[in-house]
């Protein structure tokens, strides 16, 4: 039904970021959905596979090329008169890419491979996930130390990601996010050793194993009786929230810390008295922003920070990063509403770019 869907009406092009690295349409979302078309109608079956042209070969491996150089960025959804789900779509299709023994590049299927045996993809032992602990109690970037969830059960748990567990200057995101909970007064642990990559990487890139190690974490993270997980890396939330629910039921709610942060605040947790005069911007991650919706709680953090001034990009929440290519066109992008819900397109195009 997507494939059918699309009219090749161009708009994906017109704003995908890709294509204003690489001109060619092959990495467009359009010329994929033109090609995955043709290669499975050109493989039907039975009687009306023998009037079909056959895909050969090059045109195969030209689209499995541009199908990885996408970064799901997910804003050819939002930008499509139709709203079809491309990213799922993408993955999906890198699943069977995968499973085919085509991928475009050996090193996917090493990294996919490291990623399973050693818990994570810095290939470093599990039982240094923590080091960062004792890195910050030295330097004092770090205040108190956590605790282990296993040893001392919390109902929150801070789930830290790779990055941030093995990454020096990542690391300190933990430290400050560990910091925040403790001045908050949050009962909360982290499972240090026994944390595993969230494994999104395995769905993003197709390894067909992803059901099994997410269903490993699930099972895991249920027998922990938490009620929340809080993460600050948008990787692990997409996963954890998004792909995880898809394979098996959670007994906890997810937050980006930001979202967290911010709740915390509204209830009066942590407050911000000391000024930070300057300007600020903040850019929307896909995996954030597009991919969740999470646009307003890292805003309403930064405008509560007394002296802080917030000043947005002309590209920001769902057009964050979008490529955009109207001739003669003097405005910000729109911060509000979606072209599908129009009647025309110069109908939603603010008055200039008409």
């Amino acid at each position: 039904m997507s494939l059918d869907a699309c009219t090749r009406c161009g708009e994906c092009q017109k704003w995908c970021p890709i294509y204003t690295l690489d001109s060619r349409e092959d990495v467009t979302p359009r010329a994929k959905i033109k090609y995955l078309r043709d290669i499975l109608r050109s493989s039907q079956p039975g009687f009306l596979g023998l009037f079909r042209p056959k895909t050969g070969p090059a045109v195969i491996n030209k689209f499995i090329k541009s199908l990885y150089d996408c970064s799901c960025c997910n804003q050819c959804h939002f930008v499509c008169p139709v709203r079809l789900d491309t990213v799922e779509l993408w993955e999906n299709t890198r699943e069977a890419v995968y499973e085919s023994g085509q991928l475009p590049l050996a090193n996917l299927e090493t990294y996919c491979r490291t990623l399973k045996e050693y818990g994570n993809p810095q290939k470093k032992p599990q039982e240094t996930r923590a080091d960062w602990i004792e890195t910050g109690l030295a330097k004092g970037t770090l205040l108190e130390r956590p605790e282990f969830i296993t040893d001392n059960l919390a109902p929150v748990l801070l789930f830290l990601g790779c990055n941030a567990s093995f990454e020096e200057n990542v690391s300190l995101v933990s430290q400050h996010a560990a910091n925040i909970l403790n001045e908050a007064g949050v009962q909360f642990g982290i499972l240090g050793p026994d944390e595993d990559c969230c494994y999104g990487k395995l769905r993003r890139i197709g390894d067909p194993e992803f059901p099994e190690m997410a269903c490993k974490n699930t099972d895991k993270l249920n027998n922990l009786g938490i009620e929340t997980l809080v993460t600050a890396c948008a990787g692990c939330y997409k996963t954890l929230n998004n792909d995880y629910p898809k394979l098996a039921k959670l007994n906890f709610r997810v937050y980006h810390l930001a979202e967290y942060l911010d709740l915390l605040h509204e209830q009066g947790r942590i407050r911000f008295d000391n000024p930070v005069p300057g300007k600020i911007t903040y850019h929307d991650p896909c995996l954030l922003g597009r991919h969740n919706g999470i646009y307003e709680p890292p805003r309403r953090i930064i405008r509560a920070i007394p002296g802080l001034e917030l000043v947005e990009m002309d590209r920001n929440r769902q057009y964050s990063n979008a490529r955009h290519v109207f001739p003669g066109c003097q405005g910000e992008l729109p911060r509000q509403g979606h072209p599908s819900g129009s009647a025309t397109w110069l109908n939603w195009y603010p008055p200039q770019w008409a």
